[in-house]
């Protein structure tokens, strides 16, 4: 694929600059990698932590007493009230998919759910419950209706079903000022909008009784949940609170459980030493046994989260840096990093462990990985390099291996130089890194010896892949696009990973004539994987021109337009190619008084599989289809 290279160019450079002028995020002046003076520390109280705040946003040095005057409007107040795949034997004889997860045994949310007999599912403000299994009784059995909030995701737990939900965004407030002048009036009863904070909820409803969910337990935060996890009856949330509100007066985090108000102290909120900051946000751990719901809450004072990863007994954060390193000569040295940050899991205890620093950017979950007690993660650089008035820059790619202490004790850098990282998959003792700038190198990372990485295998062929997924013994699937006579397509690749030292694409697929994309090509939930079958689906959306006439005041008209088309596509990889074996299309049509059809957006579409059955899963509803033996 031949991509609009200067656009992306000015694209990542404007975000580049972004980045500089960001309100959020770390800054480390001359600070090489790994070696960072960081110590982890709770506060002693309020007051200290209203000075630690005030002093590394006004000079990133310790506080001083000549600026506690500063600090008399600071006064804390509170302002909010408010996948893997299993066996059948394990899950009572039904065999049926999970959501495609990154560790098995750690569930994601996502918009559908299933436990073998029913099927949960996002419609708008609802969650739908459908009976599923056996086919014949395919039917919806009752819904739960959410007001004024917009439905994050949701998890199957036994007999729990848990929403996740979030509310924000920009409101009026609109005033009757007859005292004011007529060339004031506009701006005094239309002013202009103001942000509403963001809260999230956790709604918890036991589900025994499929007819009628029950609500049981309501947690409200004032901030973004941003990530969440479950694992053996334990629900994990990451939730990003403001430090400030009003008259930038500073906020002790909160939450409600169960209509009781929960403000954590000072005391219990740890912060980093020696990373000071452009702005802050509390990063909450909530941990909570979903059957007892006992629950646990670690705080830390921090930057803004990018992404998280969850391993069996750890929790990483990373969070981007900003730095900027003089050179030897007259001039600068300007790139990102990031910060990651490591929470030891020991079921509801939760507790910051250890921290680093690393060149480059860790913007998705599948650039961390833990193995044999080893962090391994790969960071993309933009690097800005200023000499007298002449600016250059690069892009490589680099991994670091890091031990339990986060030490780095293994590195491989400049990776695939002037390419853009594009997907990261880590298996075993391999890792595999998809970039591109011309042409779609894959390559092979030998991690067997941690502290020599290298490496061993490299294929180029055109396109990219922004998605890499495992199916079956030393195979990979690749999704992604490629330009081909100037229609950007879809494009499936099937890798043949059996031998690293020679990675070989034995088989590809392109799909749409002008334009198609897949929410799987950057959400790996949105892919259906049956391993056993070397069967797997994805969504595809493309767009046709249609001609059709249309009665308007008894004329016929013709007209031409657009049509949005969505499609869920099963492929077979089992004889060591890829093969459409169904292609399912989703009626997103309704009609309006002209006779004119008109279409919807589909929020997502979801495969599930039970027993040799699929159900194709959208907010239009559910389609059945038998998956041939």
């Amino acid at each position: 694929m031949t991509k609009q290279t200067p656009i992306i160019f000015l694209v990542v450079a404007l975000f580049a600059a972004g980045l500089v002028a960001s309100a959020y995020f770390l800054d480390i002046f001359n600070t090489p990698t790994p070696s960072v003076n960081i110590t982890l520390d709770k506060f002693d109280n309020e007051l200290d932590l209203q000075r630690y705040i005030v002093s590394s946003l006004i000079s990133g040095e310790k506080y001083t007493d000549y600026m506690l005057p500063l600090l008399g409007g600071f006064a804390p107040t509170l302002e909010y009230h408010g996948s893997s795949q299993m066996t059948a034997e394990a899950r009572g004889g039904i065999d049926y998919s999970f959501t495609n997860v990154q560790v098995e045994g750690i569930d994601e949310a996502d918009y559908v759910k299933t436990d073998g007999e029913y099927i949960y599912f996002k419609n708008e403000s609802k969650i739908l419950i459908a009976k599923a299994y056996p086919p014949d009784e395919l039917k919806i059995v009752s819904e739960i209706t959410l007001e004024n909030t917009s439905i994050s995701g949701i998890y199957i737990y036994n007999d729990k079903l848990i929403v996740l939900t979030s509310t924000g965004g920009y409101f009026y407030i609109l005033e009757s000022r007859p005292d004011v002048v007529a060339d004031q009036v506009r701006s005094a009863i239309y002013p202009p909008p103001k942000p509403r904070p963001p809260t999230s909820n956790v709604y918890v409803y036991d589900v025994s009784d499929k007819d009628s969910p029950e609500l049981i337990h309501n947690l409200t935060f004032p901030g973004t949940l941003f990530q969440s996890r479950l694992t053996d009856g334990k629900l994990y949330l990451i939730i990003n609170q403001y430090v400030y509100g009003e008259n930038r007066t500073v906020l002790l985090p909160s939450y409600v459980n169960d209509g009781t108000n929960i403000t954590i102290p000072a005391e219990a909120i740890y912060y980093l030493d020696g990373l000071h900051e452009y702005g802050y946000e509390y990063a909450i751990i909530f941990s909570v046994d979903i059957d007892s719901w006992i629950h646990s809450v670690t705080t830390i004072l921090s930057g803004s989260t990018s992404t998280i990863y969850m391993s069996y007994n750890n929790i990483y954060l990373a969070q981007p840096v900003i730095t900027t390193e003089l050179l030897t000569s007259e001039g600068s040295r300007r790139l990102q990093k990031t910060a990651i940050i490591k929470i030891k899991v020991d079921g509801l205890e939760v507790k910051p462990s250890a921290l680093v620093v690393v060149d480059g950017i860790v913007n998705e979950q599948f650039q961390m990985d833990e193995y044999n007690g080893y962090l391994r993660v790969s960071t993309h650089v933009w690097e800005f390099i200023r000499k007298e008035k002449v600016v250059t820059s690069k892009t490589y790619t680099n991994i670091y291996i890091l031990n339990e202490k986060l030490e780095v004790v293994g590195s491989l850098t400049g990776v695939g130089e002037s390419e853009q990282l594009y997907a990261t998959r880590f298996m075993g003792d391999y890792a595999y890194l998809v970039t591109f700038r011309r042409i779609d190198p894959l390559f092979v990372i030998d991690l067997s010896n941690p502290i020599k990485p290298k490496v061993v295998g490299e294929l180029k062929i055109p396109g990219f892949s922004d998605m890499l997924q495992p199916i079956g013994d030393g195979l990979l699937i690749g999704i992604g696009f490629i330009n081909e006579d100037g229609a950007n397509k879809l494009k499936i690749s099937l890798f043949n990973i059996s031998d690293p030292t020679n990675p070989t694409e034995i088989s590809n697929l392109t799909i749409g004539e002008k334009w198609a994309t897949s929410e799987a090509a950057y959400n790996h939930k949105a892919i259906l994987v049956i391993s056993k079958k070397g069967i797997f689906g994805i969504p595809v959306s493309t767009y046709e021109w249609i001609t059709a006439v249309v009665n308007k005041s008894n004329n016929n008209i013709t007209i031409t337009y657009q049509q949005p088309v969505y499609k869920y596509i099963l492929f077979n990889t089992s004889e060591g190619r890829l093969q459409v074996i169904k292609e399912i299309t989703i009626n997103t049509s309704i009609t309006d008084g002209y006779d004119k059809p008109l279409f919807i957006w589909l929020e997502y579409v979801r495969g599930i599989y039970i027993e040799n059955n699929i159900y194709i899963v959208s907010p239009r509803g559910i389609i059945l289809e038998e998956l041939t033996k």
